[in-house]
């Protein structure tokens, strides 16, 4: 099993990388059994709606932590609007971690991207 990656991000002052890391880390240890040891944290504070896809530090690391050959498993995010507010993005990187089988759990709404043989989830289709 390889690591999980937190994909946190905040884009205000009023909100805190901590307590999403927090929340994020009681939900995986509670439903997916998770330790914090296993846990690589992807932390950014940046416009979910202004920046384009390549201005995104987030999805850039993410993609160059994998490409490194660090075994990834899954890669938790608190809500969809963590990834990106446009669409577009969030569908791309979705269809990244698809491509490689990189399970996608999303807290709230809750679902995942991948069944147990990495086929899209019903859910995740119409979410996506």
């Amino acid at each position: 099993m390889g690591s999980f990656v937190f994909f946190l991000r905040v884009s205000t002052q009023k909100q805190s990388i901590e307590s999403q890391y927090d929340e994020m880390l009681r939900f995986a240890q509670t439903y997916y059994n998770i330790n914090e040891s296993d846990v690589i944290r992807i932390e950014y504070k940046e416009s979910g709606r202004t920046l384009s896809e390549e201005e995104r530090a987030g999805i850039t690391d993410f993609k160059k932590l994998y490409e490194s050959g660090t075994e990834i498993t899954a890669c938790f995010v608190s809500e969809l609007s963590r990834i990106a507010r446009k669409a577009n993005i969030t569908h791309n990187f979705t269809e990244y971690l698809h491509e490689r089988g990189i399970q996608l759990i999303c807290k709230n709404p809750h679902f995942e991207l991948l069944d147990a043989n990495k086929v899209k989830t019903a859910t995740a289709s119409l979410t996506l």
